[in-house]
Formats: C-alpha cells, structure tokens, sequence
C-alpha cells in the first residue's frame, strides 16, 4: 500500500478497512482500476460499500493521478447513453426521483453485428486528430517540466489547469425512447447497436424491459456500462397493489387491456403461480435473493458492465408500431404531456417519432383496401412478384405515415403550444429492425429499413459534440502555454503594460456586468407581471379547472374504478399514470393558468436550441471583458499572450454558466408546481388514509375543500418561489463571471515576471498549426 491509499481511505473515513487493502496490496494505480467485484471482496457491508463507491466513481472522473492519463482517458467527446422506456410500466409512478433526464444511446455507421467502434471516441478528421495528438504531447511534456520545479503557488495552479484539461467537461447527452410494451423499443436499440442479443426483445416473453433502462458509453475502457435504478420495497409493493386492484376490478367496465398489461407484469417478475398470490406472499423475501439492492430501505443504484464501446447522442425518440402509428392516442399522449417538461422544463432540442414493424404487412389486404383498390398504384403492384409487391406496399405506406404524422403533430402540438421556437422540431422514420438485420432473402434493401438513416442522425450529433470537444482542449492547452510563456518573460516594461491591462479589463468587466443585470433585471419585471396575472387567474379558476380534469372529470362521473386513481395519486402526492399512459397531475392542473401566462415569455429568456435577441444564453455567448479594439491595440505586443489565456478562460467559463443556467431553469420552470405540490401534501396525506365506503365522494370533498382553503397561499408562494429562483440566477451569473475572471486576472496579470517557468516556446510554437481550433469566436451559439 502507498500513500495515496492510505490519504484517500483516511480522507474517505474508510480507515477500519485501511489494513484490508494493505493485505490485498492495493497501490494507487490498482486502486484507481478497482471495480465492483474488488468493492465487494474490500468492503464486505452493503452500506459503506455504496458510500466507497459513489467517493471511487469521483476520484476515476477526476482522474487525480499527478495529471496523466492514458489515451483513452481523454475526453474528446460527450457521453452517450440511452433508455427505453414503457409507456404502460406501471398503474401508478410516483414522480419522486423519476423526473429526470431519460437515458439513452449510442450509434455507429459500421455494419451490423460489428463493434460500433474499436476505441473511445476520436477527433472525425485528420487535422483534429494531429492537433489533439500534438497538445497532449505538449501537456505531458510541460507536466513533465513543472514537477521539477519547487511548489509554489502559481505552479500549483498551472498544474491544476493542466490537470483539469485532461479529465475533461463530462457531458452527457440523451435520448429518451420512449412506447408502449411491444412498440418495438428493444429490437430498434439492437438493430442499431449492431448488436441483435444487446437487449431481451418481446419474441418469447412479455414485458422485457418495462422498466427504465439506461446504457452508456464508458470514456474509461472498452465496455459497455449498465446503470440499473433499484426503487425502493414501499414502491415495489405499492406498485404491485395496483396491478392487483386492476386485475380484481369486478365491474362492468373493466379495461381487458389493462388487466392483460397487469398479468403480464406480474408473470414476468414471479412466473405464472404469482398471478394468483397475495400481495404478503409476492413481497417476501424469498423472492428477492438474488437482487440484494431491492432490500436496501433507499432507491439505490448498481453498475455492470460488459465488453466491446460505445459513442454518444441526444434526441427525444417516440416508438410506435406502424400500424397504428397516426391512429393510437397513446404517443399523442407521451407528447402532450410530458412536452412542457421537454421544452420548458428540458432541454430537449428535437422529437423524433420512429414508425417499427414496417415489414409487417400483407400486400394482398392493403393492395385491397377501398382506398387504394382501383389506384394506379394497385394495378402496377398486381403485375410485379411477391417480393417486390410487398416491398412497394411498404414504401407506400411509410410514406403516407410520414405524412400523416406530420399533420398531427401541427395540429395538435404545434398549434396547441405557441410558445415554441424550434425549427425542424420534428421528423419522422419509417423502419424495420427485421430486415436490417435479415440476411438471408430480404424484401428491403439496408436504406430502405431507414435505420442507416437513424444512425447517421446520431452519428452526426456525436461529431458535432467532437469538434466541440477537441477545440475546447486546444484552447485550453494553446490558452496555458501563452500563460507560461507570458510569465516567463523577463521584459521590464511589461510591469507597467500588465498593470494597465488589469485595470482595463477589471474596468471591462462590471461595465459587462452591467448589460446582464439590465437584461435580466427586465426579465424578471416582465415575468413578475405574468405571473401576477397568472396567479390572478389561477385564484379564480383553480378550482373549476380540477374539478373537471382531475378531481370529478365528467367522463367518469360514475366514479366506477376512478377511486383507485385518486387514491393513487394522492398516495403517489398528487401525480398518477395509468398502465395504458394516462397522465394525471392535479399538482401541474393547479398550476395550469400560471404556466399558460408565462410561457411565452419563458421560451424567449431560455430557449432550446440556438438563441433569441433577449436570451440569456446570447448575453452570456456575447459576454467578454476583451474588446475588439483592445485585441487589436496589443495584437503585436507580448501582451497578447496574457489576452489569449484570457480569451480562454472566458470561453470555458461561459460553457460553464451556460450548462448551470440550463440546469437552474428546469429547477425554475418546476418551482410553479413544486410549490403547489408543498401546500397540498397534507391533504394527500390525509386522504390517503380514506377507505371503505364513499371512499371516493369523501377524497373528492377533501381535495376541493383543501383546494379552495389554500389557494391564496398556495399561488403567492409558487409565484414568490419563481421569482426568487430568477433573482437568484441573477446573482449567480453575476457572481460567478466577476469571481471567476478577477481570479483570472489576478493569476496572470499581477504575478511577477521572471518566475523561471520551463520554456514552453518549443511547445507553443508546434501548436501554432492547430491555432485556428483554440480560436474560437467569443459569440458562438450554444
């Protein structure tokens, strides 16, 4: 054992197990390569094992091995994943820790049924590739170099910069798939992993992957990586009770659908003999031998991996069979509503509606369809063979589907949500997994399957997050060797220049300062007064408006069955989906009028994608302390290397803003119904306790007495809470650029010169070929 183990163990309060390692000879390099089996046989309890986990996942992300790293090692793209998610997983989800960003997955432009790549994600072009070679030998050279030289302070920050440069922004892009059991989820994600047995498919059983799924790639090795979300016992059982209660529904109206997703789930976990057991029998124990993390009392989380890699892309993909692709209400639903939370409340920058099972059709019923029976296209089709017939009747009908989907989502999407200002939103694929992956005697060639098209869709998102990644390293490595080389000057004359420019650029700074507070001080004027009108709207109709969605809807004005909905919502604190994908959240109705008033006005301060003239994301890609003439004024002087590192900066410190500022708008958007959800908790509490008769009449007087004693408050305090969460973006914003570039000023600009750095001039002169990647322009779009 060395040091660093026994710091780390030490720093970690792990030192009872100090003696464990030192028996196993676990150094620092087998220390940073332990993995889950190694956690186990180290750290025999479950509860610490966790804690060591979580601390070691760090310490691998950070990387803090003296600032080298292998290869593979380098961030030089973002981080892929996927998920697939059932529509109909279960009666009743609670939205506590479930309102995250989907997972998903990765893409590969190599044949199926190969390795989708070879090694981590590369630079796409040859010139990226030597600019990225080039400035990691400058770094392992110059690291080299400073470990040589005694620990001073400004040493110290020079090789954290370096340091930090290799481990790299880790950023993850998603995309959620999401359908019904059966839509065809699983055999896509195979199909364009390339890899037919990745995931179980519906071929021989049912209900696979009805739970939430995510796989990514892993930047460290060459293996996939699996991230499985336990829930707790108390969701479990929850969950199973209310399959139970559809499956033991007795009246007439019973839902035979929801009955057979129910059966279907319970068979899949517990076999056929589990349909008929009690909910006592199916929560013992026995059950649960091997998936000790069910047992523990929290939501925990288990990684497992396997061989070959994986790269990276983001969208929002929605999966239906073709078949009912424009007619099915259920994908209509997933958009309606979850599309606030996407846009608003998200990230999402496109949807992306995926027609399965497209080589699904007999060519005789559909060339006889009235519609199509005595067009041209039938009496063409009829002279042709089997084979090409049925591949005409395929491409016919994807194209028809294509356009019909268009159509819906204008009318019923685009049409409904004025807020938004995306173009090309939305696209659609028509595809057949089967006859991608057919080798033998397909109706369809690879391009007509469209999953190629898929593919290059991803391919193309993870070069685009490539580039970006390779010229953030550049400018990084080109950024610090101007540093380097600036201090090392022994130019006397440089003392007085060095201090003007600090007090130019300080002064710069709370001039730049000033444009976000004026723009941001506007916005949450604009959004106090919409907010004021919304919560005006809201005390007036509230009521009215949970009444007729949520609470006594007239379509089930019998309240046959609706009990066991309000139950489960008030159970699950005002949020329910049903197992055919039924969404109701009365928490979200309540605030219904005051999200109808803001967003407009929010989709142009935080938009998806690109930027509006009123855009905090364009203030802060405009934002900068260096103007163009001040460039120009010290382009031919040794100044310009101080600007360089300066420019630098700025650049990954406004990535930086902008990725919190798109995570403090989703905490913004959700604050409205957040608030509602805290004051009506008690009443879901309490009418969760209801039973036996007149359960139903007595939860629906409790939640309108609740609702109307409450409203005053309740709308005040989402108002008060959104605006505090806009003041408080205000302040961090302003703060973290003032905090960040003083200390970068103070760093470069006030040391003393002549501080015997190594001489980096042989490093910064092999990088001058690369320079147009570190020069980024300072107003790129996010």
């Amino acid at each position: 054992m060395d040091n660093f183990v026994r710091d780390k163990l030490t720093e970690w309060n792990f030192s009872e197990y100090i003696d464990r390692f030192k028996d196993e000879e676990i150094d620092k390099e087998s220390f940073l390569l332990l993995d889950e089996k190694a956690f186990a046989n180290l750290i025999p309890k479950l509860g610490p094992r966790y804690k060591f986990q979580e601390k070691h996942k760090a310490i691998q992300k950070e990387l803090e091995n003296d600032g080298t790293a292998t290869d593979s090692q380098v961030q030089t793209s973002s981080t892929m994943a996927w998920a697939s998610l059932d529509q109909a997983a279960a009666p009743s989800i609670s939205p506590q820790g479930k309102r995250k960003n989907p997972p998903t997955f990765p893409s590969t432009s190599t044949p199926p049924k190969q390795p989708c790549f070879s090694k981590p994600t590369q630079p796409t072009s040859k010139f990226e590739r030597q600019a990225m070679k080039a400035a990691e030998t400058c770094v392992t050279q110059v690291l080299e170099k400073l470990k040589t030289l005694p620990k001073k302070e400004f040493i110290d920050y020079l090789k954290g910069k370096m340091t930090k440069l290799r481990t790299g922004v880790k950023n993850k892009v998603l995309v959620g798939v999401f359908g019904k059991t059966g839509a065809g989820k699983s055999s896509l994600i195979n199909a364009i992993l390339g890899e037919p047995n990745c995931l179980p498919n519906g071929a021989n059983i049912s209900a696979c992957t009805s739970v939430m799924i995510q796989v990514e790639a892993n930047m460290t090795n060459y293996s996939y990586e699996a991230e499985i979300e336990f829930i707790s016992k108390k969701e479990w059982e929850d969950d199973i009770k209310s399959h139970q209660d559809v499956m033991s529904d007795e009246n007439d109206n019973k839902n035979e659908e929801l009955v057979r997703v129910a059966t279907a789930k319970i068979q899949a976990f517990y076999g056929k003999d589990g349909v008929g057991k009690s909910l006592k029998d199916l929560m013992k124990g026995e059950h649960f031998r091997e998936i000790p993390e069910f047992l523990s009392p929290t939501n925990t989380v288990k990684m497992i991996s396997c061989g070959t890699h994986l790269s990276q892309c983001s969208s929002v993909w929605i999966v239906n069979d073709i078949q009912r692709a424009a007619s099915e209400r259920e994908p209509w639903m997933i958009l309606e509503s979850s599309f606030s939370y996407l846009i608003q409340g998200g990230e999402c920058e496109n949807i992306t509606f995926i027609c399965t099972k497209t080589d699904d059709i007999n060519p005789k019923n559909y060339l006889g369809s009235p519609v199509l029976k005595n067009t041209e296209l039938h009496l063409d089709l009829e002279k042709k063979g089997a084979a090409e017939r049925k591949r005409g009747c395929i491409q016919h009908r994807n194209e028809q589907a294509k356009i019909m989907l268009g159509e819906r989502f204008n009318d019923e999407v685009v049409k409904k949500k004025p807020f938004i200002q995306m173009e090309k939103i939305f696209q659609v694929f028509t595809v057949s997994a089967e006859e991608f992956q057919n080798d033998e005697n397909p109706i369809l060639e690879q391009e007509q399957t469209e999953i190629p098209q898929l593919k290059q869709v991803l391919e193309d998102m993870n070069e685009r997050h490539s580039k970006t990644a390779v010229k953030d390293y550049i400018s990084g490595v080109y950024g610090i060797l101007s540093l380097i080389k600036a201090a090392n000057s022994n130019d006397s004359t440089m003392v007085e220049m060095k201090s003007n420019m600090y007090q130019l650029l300080k002064d710069s700074l709370e001039e730049q300062l000033s444009t976000i507070t004026s723009l941001m001080t506007k916005h949450y004027n604009d959004l106090k007064k919409l907010l004021s009108e919304g919560v005006a709207n809201s005390k007036k109709s509230c009521l009215q408006i949970a009444k007729e969605k949520v609470i006594t809807p007239e379509a089930r004005k019998d309240g046959r069955g609706y009990h066991r909905t309000l139950s489960s919502l008030c159970r699950n604190k005002g949020f329910c989906r049903s197992t055919n994908g039924d969404i109701t959240d009365l928490n979200k109705t309540l605030a219904e009028s005051m999200y109808a008033a803001i967003n407009e006005k929010f989709a142009v301060i935080f938009p998806n994608a690109g930027t509006t003239g009123e855009s905090i994301y364009k203030k802060i890609c405009n934002f900068s302390i260096i103007s163009d003439n001040m460039a120009k004024e010290w382009e031919n002087t040794p100044m310009s290397l101080y600007l360089m590192f300066l420019t630098t900066e700025e650049h990954f410190l406004k990535d930086k803003l902008k990725r919190d500022v798109l995570l403090r708008k989703k905490v913004i958007y959700e604050s409205l119904t957040d608030e509602v959800q805290i004051i009506m908790c008690p009443c879901y509490e309490e009418a969760s306790k209801i039973s036996g008769k007149g359960t139903l009449k007595k939860t629906q007087e409790l939640l309108v007495k609740h609702i109307d004693s409450s409203k005053n408050p309740m709308f005040d305090n989402a108002q008060k809470k959104m605006l505090e969460g806009f003041e408080n973006l205000r302040e961090y914003i302003e703060q973290t650029l003032r905090t960040e570039l003083l200390e970068s000023l103070k760093r470069s600009l006030k040391t003393p010169n002549s501080l015997s750095l190594p001489d980096v001039s042989e490093q910064l002169e092999n990088m001058e070929t690369y320079k147009m990647l570190a020069l980024r322009e300072r107003t790129s779009q996010i």
